[in-house]
This record gives structure tokens, C-alpha cells and sequence, in this order.
């Protein structure tokens, strides 16, 4: 073996460590040796094949945590793969140090295959084949996670809330959101949290509770009622000073910061241990109180505990009012000047296959024609949604125009990732074309490339959303000018309403990215121009093979549940009030 493939094997396997002047050559060679990199990768991909097999979560998923999208990190042109901008990314590095740094990377369970293709075939030829278009800025803290589940594996869910404010890690806890390990506080409103071994536990803040396992948690304070439904299962939780409560039916918790807490045995017998003590049964319709190390009686009120009735009147009552508020909101958008589109997906005649703009300035046209499509609910129950399943459900409405500003803003339900690109909307030019004598048509557009000023709005499998202007010039492959944001949608998010909204300015090629009310990133793009609308799509676009690359696949398996189109631009409190107007009850 070629002794610089040989000692750039042993970094690559962490086997040695290089000196800058050895890592300074090895550098050059791959830089300037194309048979070298490619014997390079070729003796790497075995390997990387059976790291990739091995590894717990697909490799890219990783890859993206773990970059995290820095405010350095360049977006491409159109469909250049995740797997080239890495590599444009790290190909930035410069001197000895780079180069070890990247070696000790790859190598650090993240080494699978195709990246070593990509990084050292790729990167020196990414010049040649795209340029740069912009590197986006965020503007804000990323998107709200939450740092509950300490564990990959889900041990309950957040089944219903109503009016909760939450503090701490769980300040953005959505109602079906699965948790693993940990704490939450509530610190007001009510709580359900569904144990994946059979127990449900209701919250009422302010309280905290402990998450420790399938069919055990820890009340640290606050009351709480507990229901087991499994048949012979028996739940625990305890609480400060009770190392030991478990009930198999139906009991009530109450911890007191400056006081005594109290435990209601309300259906079925609850069998308790106090600290140093032995394992005591508290029987139906009685009740206890430990202060001070001492166990007394005490009087029984099942009423001063949050149950599901009152939890579900809660729940009602507040989106009645959620969605009364709403709707008023919804009108004045719908009557605004400037509003081009507005999809609200509801309609006082209901129409199978026709969704109706709302917009005072509404045409025929762009009344939307549904195809493939279904109805499903919205973001409460009377609210209607559009779900799109299979690659042929789409809406199809015509939106002639030309546009030097324009907002967009829509709330989506993403279930599920099918294919690597999920195009929300995208405009379409008609096809042109003339009939020769032979009765064949001749298309203006043969090559089916985009018109200056078409776009595409995308989110693709790694949660990343794109904002995308053709710039009308250029070899295929570079008609694009691209504004992307960092990663919005993670795994938490999948299956919940999110509001994406995006904002766009021809005449400085400032582009802005809101997720969920609050903005992401900001972009310039280099070639802005006007947006020329005709037909636009939403959902699954009819892409021809030849407009796609082989290796990429799109397809949109979720909801839509509104649409605005707004020849303005809407500031930062405009969108964060569309949001808050528009969220899900909880």
C-alpha cells in the first residue's frame, strides 16, 4: 500500500497521530491527486459502509446535530446534496490543525459512507460545479426544545393540557408530545400525562413531577391525581417524605411547600411507606397526613384533586374562545388590501374539491382546485385541514402577477417524512408552445428550466426550510438563488401544528424566516428578483424527470390547516400575532 495511503488510513482510524508537517503534505496530495482520493475512498468505504449499518440513528440526522448549522455554513444551489455542503463546510478548514481536527471527527462515530466520497472528491471539485449564494445569519435563539426527555426512549405523554404555563425545561411542551426522563414544572392551568405502562396523572399547577420509568414518578410538589387503568398494575408515586405510594385504581396526591402532604385512597386501596417506616394501606374513601415523621388522619376530599371532567370542561371552554378569537383575526386579514391569498380551510358551504380564498380581492382563479387531497380536521375540532398523502395530492389555483414584496405564512402538520424534500408551494409557468405543420409541438422551454422569478418553498427530511428564486441565468443546476434557515423541525415536532412564515424583498434580496411566530434567520440573497406568479402549487408538485434529479424524491405527508399570501411585507410582531392568534389550544 502506498505509504500516504497507508498513514492516512491509520489517522483516519485514530491509529496515529500526525505531525503538521505530515498532515500538511497528505493534504496537498488529496488536494492535488485525483487517483489518490479516489483510492483513498474506495479503501474507506467498506468500512464507512459498516460503521453506517451500525450506527443507532440514520448518519445525516447526526451529522446535522452535530454541525448544528453555524452561521458559517454556506447554503448551495438547488438540490446540492447535504452530504456536499458538509464537505464544502469542512474543506474550509485551513493548515495542520484543520486537518487533524477533521480526521478526529470523522472517526468519532460519525464516519459512514459516501462521506468520505463526498469530502475528498467533492469538496476540491465543489467550485467547479456550484457557486455560493448565501450563508444564512440567525437572528435569534434557535427554536424552542425542550430538555425533558434525557432518555431516547419514551416513557409517557403529554395527552391534554388546558390553560397550563410551563417554566423551566418544559416551557414548550406541546399537548402529544412523548417524554422520557426527567423534570416538568406546570405553574398553572391542568396537565395529563399518560404512562406507557397503564397510569394517567393529572396536574395542577404549580407542580412538579419527576419522570422516572413506565409505571413510577416522583411528585416533588403540587397535587396530583393518579388513575391506573393497566388490570393488575400497580403505579408508584412517591413524594418527598413518602419514599413508597402505590395504588392499582385511583388515588389523590397533594405536596405543600410549607405544609403537610396528603394522600386521598378515592377508588381502591393505596398502600404507602414513610420514610423508616413499614408498608401501611390507606383503604377507600379515607385519607392521610404525613408532617414531621408522623402519619395522621386526615379528612377526606376528593374534590380538592384535578380529575378528567374538569380537565375536559377546561379544554372546551378554551377553544371555543381560542377559535372565536381566531376567526376574528382571520377577517381582518381575509379584508386587508394587500392580501393576495388567504386558504382560512373552512367555508360556510363546504365544497369537496374547491378551497376557497378569502381575500376580499379574491378571482376566480385562485380559488384552489383540490386534487388527491382529504378534508380532515384542523387545529380544533370544527376547523377543517387539508391532509396530503400521496404523491399526486396537491392543490392546483392560478395567482397571475409580478411581486418586489411578498409574505408568506401557512400552518402545516408534518406526520411523517417520506422523501428527502417536502415542496410546500412552488409557482409554475404554463407551457408554451406552437404546433408545426406535422402536428408536433414545439415548447419554448424544451429543457423545462425555470422562469426568472419562480419559487419554491421547501422543507426537507433534516428539518430545514428553503426559500428558493430562480434566477433565470446560468447552467443547469444554478438557476436558483437559495435562503435556508437552520434546523426548525426536529423529531418533537413531528405530528404538531407549526406556523412556518417567510418574508421576501426584490429590492435588497432580504429574505426572513419565522418558525412558530419567532424569526430564524436572516438572508441576502445575490440575484434577487421580482416574483412572477402564474399557477402555483401546494403539496406534492407534478415534477417531470427531467426538471429533478435522480436522486432526489419529493414528497409532502402531513396537513395544511391555513395559507396567507400578502403582497407586504409583515414585521416581527405582525407574524408573532398571526401565530399566537392561530395556535392550538393548550
Amino acid at each position: 500500500m502506498d505509504k500516504d495511503l497507508q498513514d492516512l488510513m491509520a489517522a483516519w482510524l485514530d491509529h496515529e497521530e500526525l505531525s503538521e508537517d505530515r498532515q500538511l503534505e497528505l493534504r496537498k496530495r488529496l488536494k492535488g491527486d485525483a487517483e489518490f482520493r479516489q483510492e483513498f475512498a474506495e479503501q474507506t468505504q467498506m468500512l464507512s459502509l459498516t460503521r453506517a449499518v451500525q450506527a443507532s440513528e440514520p448518519r445525516w440526522l447526526q451529522l446535522e446535530e452535530l454541525l448544528e448549522h453555524s452561521p458559517q455554513f454556506a447554503v448551495f444551489a438547488d438540490e446540492i446534496a447535504f452530504e456536499e455542503r458538509v464537505a464544502a463546510e469542512i474543506s474550509r478548514a485551513e493548515g495542520g490543525n484543520g486537518f487533524a481536527l477533521l480526521l478526529r471527527w470523522l472517526t468519532g462515530g460519525f464516519a459512514v459512507a459516501g462521506l468520505c466520497v463526498a469530502l475528498f472528491v467533492t469538496a476540491f471539485q465543489m467550485g467547479k460545479k456550484s457557486e455560493r449564494v448565501e450563508v444564512h445569519v440567525p437572528v435569534s435563539a434557535r427554536p424552542e426544545s425542550s430538555q425533558l426527555a434525557k432518555s431516547t426512549v419514551p416513557i409517557a405523554v403529554l395527552a391534554r393540557t388546558a390553560k397550563a404555563e410551563w417554566s423551566g425545561n418544559a416551557a414548550n411542551l406541546q399537548t402529544g408530545e412523548l417524554l422520557g426522563r426527567g423534570r416538568f414544572k406546570i405553574e398553572n392551568g391542568l396537565a395529563q400525562v399518560d404512562f406507557i405502562d397503564g397510569a394517567r396523572v393529572i396536574l395542577r399547577g404549580p407542580a412538579e413531577l419527576d419522570l422516572r420509568s413506565g409505571n413510577s414518578a416522583h411528585l416533588v410538589k403540587g397535587s396530583a391525581m393518579c388513575v391506573v387503568k393497566g388490570p393488575g398494575q400497580a403505579f408508584e408515586l412517591s413524594t418527598p417524605g413518602l419514599t413508597e405510594v402505590r395504588g392499582s385504581s385511583e388515588f389523590g396526591l397533594s405536596v405543600k411547600a410549607n405544609g403537610p402532604t396528603e394522600l386521598h385512597a378515592i377508588s381502591g386501596s393505596v398502600k404507602f411507606r414513610a420514610e423508616g417506616g413499614d408498608l401501611t394501606e390507606v383503604i377507600e374513601a379515607t385519607a392521610i397526613r404525613f408532617a414531621d415523621t408522623r402519619v395522621q388522619a386526615a379528612t377526606y376530599e376528593p374534590e380538592f384533586f384535578p380529575d378528567l371532567t374538569e380537565l375536559k370542561r377546561l379544554e372546551q371552554e378554551i377553544i371555543a374562545s381560542r377559535s372565536v378569537d381566531w376567526y376574528d383575526h382571520a377577517l381582518g386579514w381575509s379584508h386587508e388590501p394587500e392580501t393576495l391569498l388567504h386558504y382560512t380551510f373552512m367555508s360556510d358551504v363546504y365544497q369537496e374539491n374547491r378551497l376557497e380564498n378569502h381575500a376580499q380581492t379574491a378571482t376566480e382563479k385562485s380559488h384552489g382546485m383540490i386534487i388527491g387531497a382529504k378534508w380532515s380536521d384542523g387545529r380544533w375540532p370544527w376547523k377543517k385541514a387539508l391532509e396530503f398523502r400521496n404523491q399526486t395530492d396537491r392543490v392546483l389555483l392560478g395567482l397571475p402577477g409580478q411581486h418586489d414584496k411578498l409574505t408568506l405564512a401557512t400552518w402545516i402538520r408534518v406526520d411523517t417524512f417520506t422523501q428527502e424534500e417536502n415542496i410546500l408551494l412552488r409557482s409554475k409557468q404554463p407551457d408554451r408552445w406552437t404546433m408545426k405543420d406535422n402536428g408536433e409541438r414545439v415548447y419554448e422551454n424544451p429543457e423545462q428550466q425555470p422562469d426568472r422569478g419562480e419559487i419554491r418553498w421547501v422543507l426537507n427530511r433534516s428539518g430545514v426550510v428553503r426559500f428558493q428564486v430562480a434566477t433565470g441565468s446560468g447552467e443547469a443546476g444554478q438557476r436558483w438563488d437559495v435562503a435556508a434557515t437552520p434546523r426548525v423541525l426536529k423529531e418533537r415536532g413531528i405530528g404538531h401544528w407549526a406556523l412556518l412564515a417567510t418574508t421576501y424583498d426584490a429590492t435588497d434580496g432580504s429574505v426572513m424566516h419565522y418558525w412558530n411566530g419567532r424569526p430564524v434567520s436572516k438572508s441576502v440573497m445575490t440575484d434577487p428578483a421580482p416574483l412572477a406568479f402564474e399557477y402555483l402549487e401546494l403539496g406534492n408538485p407534478n415534477l417531470s424527470e427531467d426538471v429533478r434529479p435522480n436522486r432526489t424524491r419529493y414528497g409532502f405527508f402531513g396537513a395544511m390547516g391555513e395559507l396567507l399570501i400578502s403582497r407586504r411585507i409583515l414585521n416581527e410582531a405582525e407574524i408573532a400575532k398571526f401565530y399566537l392568534a392561530g395556535k392550538p389550544a393548550s
